[in-house]
């Protein structure tokens, strides 16, 4: 009877001992905490401001425009505790200020804490940039036919893109063709457009290098900011710029003014009109398709002059024209300068000469007196 006395009393006091235990240890990890700070946060893109700790709940930081979204990771100090359900996911933003927020529950279930992060995304100023053109095919040969060549034109902007608009050209050796742009929808994004872009190059055009020009080409964004191109320079480094006709170079030249007369160089028309008359020679191998708009300058105006081919003078490869204006009655003193003449010839080359440095001219004045 004592042995089985003893036996309970050990029982009963094994019992409590454990039960004492489990007590003291349920007052550490065994109840709930009201712990509900973070030990880390970081924020994907920008600083946060001040530098993270613990107890400091509200931060700022700026992002670049470029960025539509920030995501917020973050590391509880408990273990127990609840993460807000946002952790470690992305969050849109706008332009301005942006309350981005991160709530931590404690493992009592009751006791909360809210991290408050202000980010300001910079307002886009800047203009939308084009970054890629593409060009196929590269190389062509138009002596038998012709060719199309095509590619795409890609601009991008984070605040959207509104329709392009101006004109895109290939300029050759001696002849500029224009493209045909049309926005590709498929292929478009609110921050990306994509235009495929083709231009005809004729059956029998010069041969050699056709590269990229805009005229006054213009890109909006949606707050309006414009991109504006001018040139060869808006096209990104490493993209190609040109395609190549294996066709024939041939003539590229222009036609040459040789030559100019004068049947007089001072006249007097206080009492009558006066006519000057002279000869113009122009030369190129390809042969003269016109020659017009001859013009002298005097008293800040033009003053057209009369032509008409000298076909007994004349070949295929060089072209004379009579020419003579007349100074009327009255004309104050002064000093007529051969100023201008457009000439083309029978390869498509074409050239305004002009101005009173032009070599052929230079010598040739009409001064008029008074006697």
């Amino acid at each position: 009877m004592k042995k089985n006395l003893r036996s309970v009393f050990v029982s009963v006091f094994l019992i409590a001992a454990f039960s004492c235990a489990n007590v003291i240890d349920g007052q550490g990890d065994g109840l709930s905490t009201t712990d509900a700070s973070l030990s880390n946060l970081s924020l994907s893109v920008g600083v946060l401001s001040p530098p993270f700790a613990p107890g400091t709940l509200e931060y700022t930081a700026s992002v670049d425009t470029s960025f539509s979204t920030v995501t917020l990771t973050g590391t509880a100090a408990d273990a127990e505790a609840t993460l807000d359900a946002k952790n470690g996911m992305a969050q849109d933003i706008v332009d301005g200020k942006n309350d981005v927020l991160f709530t931590v529950l404690a493992a009592d279930g009751v006791t909360k804490r809210v991290y408050r992060i202000a980010v300001t995304r910079e307002k886009d100023t800047a203009a939308p940039i084009v970054t890629a053109f593409t060009v196929s095919p590269e190389t062509i040969d138009t002596t038998n036919a012709d060719v199309t060549v095509g590619g795409k034109l890609i601009a991008q902007d984070p605040s959207g893109l509104d329709d392009l608009n101006g004109s895109l050209f290939f300029k050759g050796l001696k002849t500029s063709l224009r493209a045909t742009l049309a926005k590709n929808a498929p292929e478009s994004t609110f921050t990306r457009a994509v235009y495929d872009w083709s231009v005809l190059v004729p059956m029998g055009s010069t041969g050699g290098s056709y590269a990229a020009d805009v005229e006054s080409m213009t890109i909006k964004d949606s707050l309006g900011n414009d991109g504006e191109f001018f040139g060869r320079i808006w096209i990104p480094e490493g993209c190609a710029k040109a395609f190549t006709n294996d066709a024939e170079i041939g003539d590229i030249a222009p036609p040459d003014v040789t030559g100019l007369t004068v049947s007089t160089q001072t006249v007097d028309p206080k009492d009558t009109d006066v006519e000057v008359t002279g000869t113009l020679t122009i030369e190129d191998p390809s042969g003269i398709r016109y020659a017009k708009d001859f013009e002298w300058y005097y008293s800040s105006a033009w003053h057209g002059a009369t032509m008409t081919k000298n076909d007994l003078r004349s070949t295929y490869t060089v072209a004379v024209y009579d020419w003579s204006i007349t100074i009327p009655q009255g004309t104050p003193p002064g000093t007529m300068f051969a100023n201008g003449l457009k000439v083309a010839d029978n390869a498509d080359n074409y050239k305004l000469w002009e101005g009173y440095n032009t070599p052929v001219f230079k010598s040739r004045i009409i001064t008029i007196t008074e006697n």
